[in-house]
């Protein structure tokens, strides 16, 4: 353990020097990667560094209470032992939990997209539920919520509802705490919809999905098709604006956002751009959707 600890460590200070290297400094994409390397792993060279000065202290402790004559001075120095050792079993479970292998989505943002399942209107309302629960989970934990989409139904649930997460920091963002709750989830319970008290079990999908990264890909101006939609108002004018922009070659991407003209085609949506993350870390393109699908299946109950 403490070989490997030693390597990040050097690893560490190497990434720390890069950050002064002009030639890194020119180039902002690299400078932010080596930024970010040596963030991850300045949490993990801290506790090292602590449990050092740990061993140092307990070195000195263990020599005063063997060698020290006079008898209270002995008792505090073998109090003292007795407190670092314990703090050092704490120290090295922490420095066996940092070296587990992190998942590299952990720091990112995520799409929580809940669908109401089986059950008709309970479901819905189930789904309503899990909106908020995880809506209060976010504010608890400091994060911002933006609610992406939703389709209501008559009795205050919801049959759809995307939700988009924003939290990072220290490998505890959104998608290390959230990605557990991808699946099926099932209530059995007397709905308010029920009049005779009858239990009724439904469920409900959630699907969690990382922001993707922003990537540099280029695109030729003569590839790109623009289309803008106008609905017919009740005297013939156009109303409600559609932007559209597709990429013509391969699979066609649209977005639309009513009432902003050409606003919609200044680019893919966020969302989407976490449903071709999903695509790439799968290593193709597979159908769309396929994702949430795959979560969908499977069970959380």
């Amino acid at each position: 353990m403490f070989d490997k600890l030693r390597q990040i460590e050097d690893r560490y200070r190497e990434l720390n020097g890069s950050l002064s290297d002009p030639a890194v400094l020119a180039q902002p994409a690299l400078y932010a990667k080596t930024a970010k390397s040596a963030s991850e792993l300045s949490e993990v060279v801290q506790r090292f560094e602590d449990y050092k000065q740990l061993l140092g202290g307990l070195e000195s402790a263990r020599r005063m209470a063997a060698e020290e004559p006079d008898r209270e001075m002995r008792e505090l120095a073998q109090a003292e032992v007795r407190d670092l050792e314990g703090r050092q079993g704490k120290l090295e479970e922490e420095l066996r939990t940092f070296l587990i292998p992190r998942d590299p989505n952990d720091d990112r943002n995520v799409f929580v997209e809940i669908r109401a399942g089986a059950g008709g209107d309970e479901a819905g309302l189930f789904a309503a539920d899990l909106a908020r629960m995880y809506t209060k989970y976010a504010e608890r934990q400091k994060w911002k919520v933006e609610l992406m989409d939703k389709h209501e139904t008559g009795v205050g649930g919801f049959k759809e509802i995307v939700l988009f997460i924003q939290g990072r920091g220290q490998g505890r963002g959104a998608w290390s705490r959230l990605k557990f709750e991808r699946g099926v989830h099932r209530v059995q319970r007397v709905p308010e919809t029920e009049s005779s008290g009858r239990t009724h079990t439904s469920t409900v999908t959630v699907a969690v999905l990382p922001e993707a990264e922003d990537v540099d890909i280029k695109v030729e101006e003569k590839d790109i098709r623009v289309d803008v939609y106008r609905s017919s108002g009740p005297g013939g004018q156009g109303v409600y604006p559609h932007g559209a922009r597709g990429h013509l070659p391969g699979r066609a991407l649209a977005d639309q956002e009513p009432g902003e003209g050409h606003a919609g085609a200044e680019g893919p949506a966020p969302r989407a751009r976490a449903g071709r993350a999903g695509r790439r870390h799968r290593g193709g393109p597979p159908e769309p959707g396929g994702d949430r699908r795959a979560q969908r299946a499977h069970p959380h109950l």
